[in-house]
């Protein structure tokens, strides 16, 4: 798979975004949970 630093590296990149936005939303501070 020659094109596996294309689509690839978008999607991780793209899943990773949504998982910190998801967690940063539901309340958890990714810094070291200094919020409530």
């Amino acid at each position: 798979m020659p094109q596996i630093n294309g689509l690839s590296f978008m999607f991780i990149y793209m899943v990773f975004f949504l998982c910190y936005m998801y967690y940063f939303a539901m309340g958890g501070d990714v810094l070291g949970k200094k919020g409530s």
